[in-house]
Formats: C-alpha cells, sequence, structure tokens
C-alpha cells in the first residue's frame, strides 16, 4: 500500500536518512521505531508532502507521490492522512466542527449530512460526548480522538501516527492505545505509527520496522524484535526496558 524506495534525505550536514526501503503493507498496523533523530517522523511525513527526498521514490499505491505537482498532493492527502503528535485540532471549533470541515471543504457534503458524519465518526473514536467542547477544554487523549476522527473524515486508505502517546501519562496511553487498535480492526486500514513507545508496539503492533544509522535495520514482528540478539536492537530495547513494562 505505501513504499519508500532509496530515500535519501538530509539537513545540511547531517544525514537523516540513507537508501532507506520499506514497504508498509495493506490492512496491517505497522510500527516505526529507533532513537531520536533517526528520522521515523521525516519519513512519515514523506507520505504527506511535509517533507520531500532527495532522492528515491514515496509510492501510494500504484501513484508515485515524489512527482506530483500542488493539485495532486491534494488528492494524495484524502488518501493518506497523518494525525499529528499535538493534534493540531483549530482552537476556535468545537470538536464537532472541527471534524466537520473536511466534510464540508474536501467532500462537499451539506451540513446537515456532514454533522451526521461528523457525528458518526465521533461516536467510532469514543469521542462523542466532547461533540461540543473546544480543544482547549479537553484532555489530551481526548484532543488525540478528535484528531483521529477528523483525519477518518476524508476516508483514507492510509493513517498515520506520529508519536501518539508522547506526553502522556500511563493509563491515557494505553487508552489511545486501545482506541488505534480498535480503530485498525474495525476499518482494515493500513496503519504506520511512529513511536518510541514499546509498551504501545507491544499491544497494538502486527508488525515493526526499526531505523538506524539511517536505514531499515530490523523487520519483523513485535516479538521477533523483543527476542532480537543483534547488537543494535537489543541496545535499542534494553535502554527502554528500565522503564516500561512490555507485556
Amino acid at each position: 500500500m505505501l513504499d519508500f524506495h532509496g530515500i535519501d534525505k538530509r539537513f545540511g550536514e547531517q544525514v537523516v536518512l540513507r537508501r532507506l526501503s520499506l514497504t508498509i503493507p495493506a490492512a496491517q498496523v505497522t510500527f516505526l521505531v529507533g532513537q531520536s533523530g533517526a528520522g521515523k517522523s521525516v519519513l512519515a511525513r514523506m507520505a504527506v508532502g511535509l517533507e520531500h527526498p532527495d532522492a528515491g521514490r514515496v509510492v501510494l499505491g500504484d501513484e508515485d507521490l515524489t512527482r506530483l505537482d500542488a493539485a495532486g498532493w491534494r488528492r494524495a492527502r484524502r488518501r493518506c492522512q497523518l494525525v499529528l503528535q499535538q493534534s493540531a485540532l483549530l482552537d476556535g471549533l468545537s470538536a464537532l466542527e472541527n471534524v466537520v470541515l473536511p466534510l464540508r471543504r474536501c467532500l462537499g457534503l451539506a451540513h446537515s449530512a456532514a454533522v451526521r458524519r461528523a457525528t458518526e465518526l465521533l461516536e467510532l473514536l469514543h469521542a462523542a460526548h466532547a461533540a461540543t467542547q473546544l480543544p482547549e477544554n479537553m484532555s489530551a487523549a481526548l484532543r488525540k480522538q478528535v484528531a483521529m476522527a477528523r483525519a477518518l473524515a476524508l476516508e483514507p486508505q492510509v493513517l498515520l501516527y506520529d508519536e501518539p502517546t508522547s506526553g502522556l501519562d500511563p493509563v491515557t496511553a494505553r487508552r489511545i492505545d486501545g482506541v488505534i487498535r480498535d480503530l485498525a480492526e474495525r476499518t482494515h486500514l493500513t496503519t504506520l505509527v511512529v513511536s518510541h513507545d514499546l509498551r504501545s508496539l507491544a499491544a497494538v503492533a502486527d508488525r515493526v520496522a526499526f531505523l538506524h544509522e539511517g536505514a531499515v535495520h530490523f523487520v519483523g514482528t513485535p516479538a521477533e524484535l523483543f527476542a532480537s540478539r543483534d547488537a543494535a536492537v537489543q541496545a535499542f530495547v534494553g535502554a527502554a526496558r528500565p522503564h516500561t513494562t512490555l507485556y
């Protein structure tokens, strides 16, 4: 569904990605992990045009995203949506209005139809009770749930999450894990989660890709990651274990 082919990316003198290739399979939850600065978020942002590779191709289905013009990117972003780490809701709009907006502006739904669909999406994300709340009055978890509902409004084929549990307390983080897993199972969306949270990985992922020194160093199941004898994988997993219980 989503393929990265031979991706190079640098910022000034800093080389972030080197000839990286990775396939994100359809209808599975893939976690992208690695140390800070490994290029995880940069790679995800390439799928929605917020970053661009210096070399290589990003392919969504059968469409080469690296060749798109502005109009092409507008179409592609309907197929691939990114839920940002800070949720990025519009402060002056309620939860319902945040979800209605793309339905009206991008899909052209009439107001009544958009409200019905937005309400359905908030219910799917267990956030219908917050329909009239403004973002400033929502918990961090609730803001993420509303952002997920807004992302689903355009009926994407691929849903990306950038550090969805970052900054959350453990109880709230596990609640978001449950929402992500439940949504993936109910919609069969292709899902890519950028994360450093190994408890989330253990609870949610079907598959995990570990980035190291600018390339994909490991791909497998969570169990295979935790059992790996590879030195780089062991160092990454071992560094996290004092701070979390994986199972």
